[in-house]
């Protein structure tokens, strides 16, 4: 990834550029779709994350190690759920 969107400043590949933009300035949808779309700037994390994202600390080496495993742990925690108790009936 060595090109950046003009608009957002995201890294793209060259060959994902829009396919009608020229190559000395290529442009991209799949990020801003050419500025229309504008995020907040995130904020700082919680000062005990942020600590273990700077750290070379033990604590901070493992939690860069591991912090995919981090995620997709947590990723399914915070699915809402409508039980259907049609088949939950014991």
């Amino acid at each position: 990834m060595n090109v950046v969107c003009p608009f957002c400043g995201a890294f793209h590949w060259l060959a994902e550029k829009i396919g009608s933009s020229p190559v000395q300035s290529p442009e991209f949808t799949a990020c801003c779709q050419r500025g229309r779309v504008h995020l907040p700037h995130q904020s700082v994390p919680p000062q005990t994350l942020y600590t273990l994202f700077e750290s070379n600390d033990e604590d901070g080496k493992e939690f860069r190690t591991n912090i995919r495993q981090y995620n997709m742990a947590l990723a399914f925690t915070s699915l809402g759920v409508t039980e259907d108790n049609l088949d939950n009936r014991h």
